[in-house]
């Protein structure tokens, strides 16, 4: 029984301490986004950096994207700065589509991502 209650207990430490270590629900570290990333947790998507979305995104198709991000942006539908970061970045002319309002451009070849481009300070 001590054992069972040791063990609990060293849970809840842990537990605390993760959420404590990596508070921001954009972190690819933070529970949320880990149990997010396993289908576990529905959480915003519109937050966060895009930090950690390459091993998400690259090797997928548009549905699978359109279904795990629910929904992709054309450039062209993007907000005003994402559409002049679009022309200025190497996804220019390229099969591309942005993650929902995020400064994340996705660019395919056959239907499938090959890069992730972050656009930070265009």
């Amino acid at each position: 029984m001590k054992g069972v209650l040791f063990l609990v207990c060293l849970l809840v430490v842990a537990a605390v301490a993760w959420a404590a270590l990596y508070p921001s629900e954009g972190d690819p570290k933070n529970w949320k986004y880990v149990l997010w990333k396993h289908g576990l947790y529905a959480m915003n998507l519109d937050i966060g950096d895009g930090a950690g979305r390459d091993e998400l995104v690259i090797g997928k198709s548009k549905a699978e994207l359109q279904k795990q991000f629910g929904f992709l942006t054309a450039p062209a539908a993007a907000s005003s700065y994402m559409q002049m970061c679009y022309s200025q970045s190497a996804a220019n002319g390229q099969d591309a589509l942005v993650i929902r309002k995020s400064p994340s451009i996705v660019i395919f070849q056959n239907d499938k991502a090959i890069d992730l481009i972050l656009c930070k300070g265009c």
